[in-house]
């Protein structure tokens, strides 16, 4: 049994102008951080790894299930937030978390909570009545549900910017943080 929560084994994805060649691993209990320019492959990435996308060649697994045939119980045990995604705009806070319990049996109501309460986000207002910042914060406290999380982060130039470096210190401890680059195999 292995101790990550995902694992990438030599995942190719090939499109028309692009291919994705990847092995990696997301640890448990560490915040992981998939750092790459815009089409890198962040996000076809993710695809795979949610059962969205099949891979080419190479094996993959999430929570120890292959990604290629996700078992509801790991779906219903997994939080994704895509660029987008959305909630009804005549939603609050209060309408979300109940449809979140509804929908996933494991969500964690109570930390949830303590979440939105931290960044500031009330429960009371509807999602068309957030500023981006807020809707943006929300976006990514919903899907929290375990100690693992791994997000993409694009970059404009170099992954050892200051913003980036700035975003780990002020996130978390950086011995929690475990960082994957991204790089496009091939391009025409």
């Amino acid at each position: 049994m292995t101790n990550d929560v995902i694992t990438l084994d030599r995942i190719t994805k090939r499109y028309a102008d692009f291919t994705l060649d990847l092995t990696m691993h997301v640890p448990k209990d560490t915040i992981t951080a998939l750092i790459g320019v815009n089409g890198s492959g962040k996000t076809t990435t993710f695809r795979i790894i949610l059962g969205l996308a099949k891979p080419d060649t190479g094996n993959g697994t999430l929570l120890g299930a292959d990604v290629t045939r996700l078992p509801n119980a790991v779906k219903r045990d997994v939080g994704a937030v895509l660029a987008d995604t959305s909630f009804d705009a005549v939603f609050t806070g209060d309408d979300v978390i109940r449809q979140m319990k509804a929908l996933y049996p494991n969500f964690n109501v109570p930390l949830c909570r303590t979440l939105l309460e931290r960044f500031a986000l009330p429960t009371d207002k509807k999602m068309e009545e957030f500023s981006t910042g807020m809707t943006a914060k929300f976006k990514t406290v919903i899907p929290v549900e375990n100690s693992s999380i791994f997000l993409s982060v694009g970059t404009v130039s170099s992954m050892h910017s200051p913003m980036n470096a700035a975003i780990t210190k002020r996130t978390c401890p950086a011995s929690r943080w475990h960082v994957a680059t991204s790089t496009n195999s091939s391009q025409s």
